[in-house]
């Protein structure tokens, strides 16, 4: 893992070029990993997150491939909240 910067939703679509509209059907759809909620009107996405989205997806990843990268990724969420907090 590169960093623990955390993206908002303009900067994930300034680099990505995805329109916001496009990011949450790709959410929907479980292509893309959630923003986690950071209070009531923060949203936020790991940059590494984003980063191994782009990677896979340049690299030709399949809907299917994404979706289960996007199920690594979450689970990930939960080991770097442990190791946090031990």
């Amino acid at each position: 893992m590169n960093s623990l910067r955390l993206l908002r939703p303009t900067e994930v679509e300034h680099r990505t070029g995805l329109k916001h509209s496009r990011l949450y059907a790709d959410i929907a759809a479980g292509t893309w990993p959630p923003y986690v909620k950071r209070g009531p009107r923060i949203s936020v996405l790991p940059e590494h997150e984003l980063d191994a989205m782009l990677v896979a997806i340049i690299g030709g990843a399949t809907p299917d491939d994404l979706r289960q990268l996007v199920k690594q990724l979450v689970a990930r969420r939960k080991v770097i909240v442990q190791a946090g907090t031990s």
